[in-house]
């Protein structure tokens, strides 16, 4: 399977070679039927293996009482989770266009997230920069795959907080006439430095637990947009920084 970063190198061959867009293109969708295909034949069959399993409790109660029922349970949940994954990975370069004021989307995740937040004692600050903000109040983009995308690093952003107090700011800022910039920056536990350069290569992950496709995923919708995506960790701080075009 390709990288995020392979799949940077060959956006940026595309532009230059018509017919090697042609080509990646068919390539793409080939490989995502046949990820389609595998989910597909996948969760056939744990559908049935849950259903039976719902009967079974359900002719036999006593069998929840046993802490193997209760792990198969938890692990078919874990299984179906990594598929829905898996299809929001194989589908993320699929793009509905529109317009769409991200600053609302933003502040309405940021309402979202308030009262996961405040379990673990963290404000969540969205800054608008100067020159910014007629550019993304009105941009025109995929505004329910972009908010997969912010919904998953604010997610992550909380998730990484294991102190007192913890603090996440979204800044959004021009970089210049081409494009402008959204920071997801946060003072939680950091990302391990062995990591940094893998973080976006799909199931990867530091999380226990964790699918190790939501990065990548994030960064497949963000290079279809015609952005990029990256993370530096300095100082006590991680700073996830998303560039989209004008």
């Amino acid at each position: 399977m390709l990288t995020p970063d392979d799949y940077t190198y060959l956006h940026d061959l595309e532009k230059k070679d018509s017919h090697l867009k042609d080509i990646l293109a068919r390539y793409e969708e080939e490989n995502n039927f046949i990820l389609s295909r595998m989910n597909h034949e996948i969760r056939n069959p744990l559908t049935l293996i849950n259903s039976t399993m719902q009967l079974m409790s359900h002719k036999a109660p006593e069998l929840k009482e046993s802490k193997y029922w209760n792990q198969m349970g938890e692990d078919m949940e874990d299984l179906f989770s990594l598929l829905d994954g898996l299809s929001r990975f194989t589908h993320s370069e699929e793009l509905r266009y529109e317009q769409c004021n991200l600053i609302q989307m933003l502040t309405q995740l940021k309402i979202s997230f308030e009262p996961f937040a405040k379990e673990k004692n963290t404000s969540i600050t969205i800054i608008i920069k100067q020159g910014v903000h007629d550019i993304a109040s009105d941009y025109n983009c995929d505004s329910i795959k972009l908010k997969q995308v912010f919904t998953n690093l604010l997610k992550n952003a909380i998730e990484a907080i294991h102190k007192e107090s913890g603090n996440i700011q979204i800044i959004l800022d021009t970089d210049n006439e081409h494009s402008f910039s959204i920071h997801i920056i946060d003072n939680g536990e950091g990302i391990p430095v062995n990591m940094l350069d893998q973080i976006f290569t799909p199931f990867i992950t530091s999380k226990q637990g964790g699918s190790g496709l939501g990065l990548p995923t994030a960064k497949r919708i963000i290079l279809s947009h015609g952005g990029n995506i990256s993370v530096n960790c300095l100082d006590g701080f991680t700073d996830f920084h998303i560039q989209l075009p004008i």
